[in-house]
């Protein structure tokens, strides 16, 4: 990891924190890269050199605007089609003011308040004329920063909202584009599950949406909505399909098992051999592996 190293382009994995404190350092450390911004000048420099692939984040909407206000003027901006995308770690899900929302979303194409626990829980609505139904839920910033450094980011959630009112959930992927899917997408399941959608969560370290008991991974939300990802998912079948990984996550589905159903094995240790970044188990992890899955680990691969 370097601080305040110049970015470019091809830095899949760099991100840019906004006057960050100790512990949002140390969130962010698995990041190859972070620009650290702290200063007005700073801010301008990071503004006009930042690529579309580093999202900037902030730890609550004081400590983003104190900079941001300073990157405002026409002149600084410079003419690009760079698409900026900025993360405010915060504890309503809307800017406080109507100001605010329009200074920020000017700046970037793409902003996310991202309720993060434990204020996500119950949720609270800044802005009650547009939402007051609206359920949120996000990841806690050490998934958050998980997801933002993995090699396909957008392959994730990290957060959304559910809408009871025009019954749909939108889902921030780890680009923080948008996914809007309806309630009807989410069929109950084969013995009578159904979704509760007010017991809206994020689970797997993104890779699943809950609502109450009713599970649906992230996979099959994508896979029916964005063609560019069923595109890709198809060449990685025909490349990738028969890997241990894979076929390690679909005995896991069969089973009904979620990645924090191997303690003490950690998720993040079940989500890397998932996809296939260990290649070797041993110990007690293979144990417990093989204790929860009810199958020798040898035979894992065959399904």
């Amino acid at each position: 990891m370097s601080l305040n190293r110049p970015m470019t382009s091809t830095a899949a994995d760099s991100i840019i924190l906004l006057d960050p404190d100790r512990h949002l350092r140390d969130t962010f450390k698995q990041a190859n890269s972070l620009w650290i911004v702290q200063t007005a000048e700073q801010a301008a420099e990071a503004y006009q050199r930042n690529t579309s692939r580093a999202p900037w984040i902030a730890d609550g909407e004081e400590r983003a605007m104190r900079l941001l206000a300073q990157v405002l003027w026409p002149a600084m901006r410079p003419p690009s089609r760079v698409r900026r995308r900025l993360l405010v770690l915060s504890s309503t899900p809307l800017p406080q003011s109507n100001a605010r929302r329009e200074i920020l979303t000017g700046l970037f194409d793409r902003v996310v308040f991202a309720l993060t626990p434990p204020s996500a829980a119950p949720p609270a609505c800044a802005d009650s004329s547009t939402e007051t139904s609206a359920i949120h839920a996000y990841l806690p910033p050490d998934e958050i920063a998980a997801v933002l450094t993995e090699a396909h980011p957008g392959d994730y959630v990290i957060g959304g909202m559910v809408d009871p009112t025009d019954r749909i959930v939108v889902l921030y992927r780890g680009t923080l584009e948008p996914l809007v899917v309806p309630y009807a997408f989410f069929q109950a399941t084969g013995n009578g599950v159904c979704p509760q959608f007010e017991a809206f969560g994020i689970a797997d370290h993104g890779q699943s949406v809950r609502f109450g008991d009713y599970e649906a991974s992230v996979d099959a939300v994508l896979y029916a909505c964005d063609a560019d990802y069923r595109r890709r998912t198809k060449r990685a079948e025909r490349t990738e399909g028969t890997s241990f990984g894979s076929a390690f996550r679909r005995l896991r589905l069969l089973k009904g098992l979620h990645q924090h159903d191997f303690a003490p094995v950690a998720e993040r240790t079940i989500r890397r051999i998932e996809q296939d970044q260990i290649q070797r188990v041993h110990g007690a992890t293979r144990e417990r592996i093989e204790a929860c899955l009810g199958v020798p680990y040898e035979e894992i691969g065959t399904y």
